[in-house]
């Protein structure tokens, strides 16, 4: 290589990330680049994430965050057919454990879940009373 190219790898210059470009990120202000699957996407003033993110620090550290961001291999992305889809590289974050036993934490959001689909039931009820008053019943 001449003295004016770096070695480096596609993983220290950009990011594997899943993200949608979102309202006033790309009018240009701020101080936070923002990246989407295909590359920039705008500015903002606010970290889409505390800390770095997938951004190296001064000093080339970089930080996979599960759910996130990965720097991924050529040998990786070779290994899947060189789809480049986020989730296949990023995963999912680590969900932390509450200490509820599993039969316990369903039992209780089954309980919920029937208590909302009754209320829901009843709504439903007014709703169409209220329409059938107005007359837009069925």
């Amino acid at each position: 290589m001449g003295s004016e190219w770096m070695q480096t790898t596609w993983g220290d210059e950009i990011s594997l990330e899943y993200g949608k470009r979102l309202r006033g990120y790309a009018d240009g202000k701020g101080s936070v680049r923002v990246f989407g699957t295909n590359g920039p996407v705008g500015w903002t003033f606010k970290p889409l994430a505390p800390g770095s993110a997938c951004r190296r620090s001064g000093g080339g550290e970089y930080n996979d965050i599960p759910g996130f961001c990965k720097s991924s291999t050529t040998q990786e992305i070779a290994s899947h057919g060189f789809v480049l889809t986020p989730g296949r590289y990023v995963g999912a974050e680590d969900i932390e454990d509450d200490g509820i036993p599993f039969e316990e934490k369903m039992a209780e959001l089954s309980s919920k879940l029937y208590q909302q689909m009754r209320e829901s039931k009843k709504l439903d009820g007014v709703i169409r009373k209220n329409l059938d008053h107005l007359g837009y019943g069925e």
